[in-house]
């Protein structure tokens, strides 16, 4: 007798599993985004003061972006032409009424030598 009620049961337990594939489940999670970012500047912001023309300057002070949050954030930057000025593409594009500005996303104070081509800055965003 326990030999026929054991089997019964066996019986039904593979046909309860396999009644249940294919099945599916849906696993829900909301997690928690803090979304904080923080900009220091000097007072009285990045101010280059007066520079002679036609010169290469590097500004010693700097702006701090600090990601608070427990989340990965991409920056971005972009310039503005003032007045009459233009905005030069490349290190070395110096022409008449024009600026070249160039930005680091750095730890530190660059040098003159850590900036190329693609740290000029545009009216364009770039990371």
């Amino acid at each position: 007798m326990k030999k026929t009620i054991l089997a019964i049961l066996l019986a039904l337990l593979v046909g309860y599993m396999y009644a249940a594939n294919p099945d599916s489940f849906e696993v829900s999670v909301t997690p928690v985004v803090n979304y904080s970012v923080q900009i220091s500047t000097p007072a009285g912001g990045l101010d280059f003061g007066a520079r002679e023309l036609n010169n290469v300057y590097v500004l010693t002070t700097s702006a701090t972006i600090r990601n608070n949050g427990n989340v990965r954030a991409d920056w971005t930057v972009k310039a503005t032409a003032l007045n009459t000025w233009s905005l030069g593409s490349t290190l070395t594009d110096n022409g008449l009424d024009k600026a070249v500005l160039a930005a680091l996303l750095n730890s530190g104070v660059p040098s003159v030598s850590d900036y190329t081509d693609s740290d000029v800055l545009t009216t364009t965003e770039k990371d």
